[in-house]
């Protein structure tokens, strides 16, 4: 506690024109880092289509840290790649030089690791944060499996671990702000980004500070998951909770 966390902005543009739209609407706005959402394109790209896009980011976006992020389907994103082609394009991503973290699904490891270890080992080579995800949009697990989760993203070398389940009571972002607080003792060199998503689960966005959070999501237009909230409010809730708490700035 006591460091505020980044604001990340996702964007998920269909196409390089509104990719370059949204980028605009950034200016003056209160953000640390940007996340692509490559499964936000209307059309897969081809691989040089692909570089293109993220080297123009990359031009566009100046100093400003890129997170890429290809959301399969079954993590709730619309991305619909197979294994191979997935790995294929996290790999250019890390070769390309315009990344600095790079979201890696943990059911893709888990799955197909002697495909996806190298990419793991890249990001390692080449000191891009490691970003180790699970996504739950049906509910909230238990505090074991959450538990089990973190585990395995901490097995697989993350820097940081990420968790996003969907609360449909109080209890179940209690929950989530437990396993913050069990997962930061447990391993407090590592970065966490715990996410109770939905309504229910709204404090985990506003109390990330609090929670030991490295980033909170924050929208620009429409948000890319339940509860997200714009990011002037995101902005003004962190301010005030930094605040409030007495952190240290």
């Amino acid at each position: 506690m006591g460091i505020k966390p980044k604001i990340c902005v996702p964007l998920m543009g269909k196409d390089l024109h509104e990719l370059n739209a949204l980028i605009k609407k950034l200016t003056g706005a209160t953000f640390d880092l940007v996340e692509w959402r490559v499964d936000g394109l209307e059309v897969t790209p081809s691989d040089q289509e692909f570089l293109r896009i993220l080297k123009d980011l990359r031009t566009h976006l100046g100093a400003a840290p890129i997170l890429l992020t290809y959301r399969t389907a079954l993590e709730g994103g619309n991305g619909d790649l197979d294994p191979e082609h997935y790995c294929n394009l996290l790999k250019m991503a890390i070769q390309s030089g315009c990344v600095d973290l790079l979201d890696v699904e943990l059911q893709m490891i888990e799955n197909h690791y002697v495909l996806m270890n190298p990419c793991l080992l890249e990001c390692k080579k080449r000191g891009i944060e490691l970003v180790i995800s699970k996504h739950d949009f049906k509910g909230t697990p238990s505090l074991k499996v959450l538990e089990s989760w973190a585990d395995k993203m901490r097995y697989f070398g993350a820097d940081v671990l990420k968790i996003a389940v969907m609360a449909e009571s109080k209890s179940d972002a209690l929950k989530v702000m437990a396993l913050s607080e069990l997962e930061n003792k447990k391993s407090p060199e590592l970065q966490t980004v715990f996410i109770a998503m939905g309504n229910a689960g709204l404090i985990t966005r506003y109390a990330a500070e609090f929670m030991g959070s490295a980033l909170v999501f924050a929208s620009l237009d429409a948000g890319t998951g339940p509860g997200q909230m714009p990011i002037k409010q995101t902005s003004d809730a962190l301010d005030l909770l930094h605040q409030i708490m007495g952190f240290e700035n």
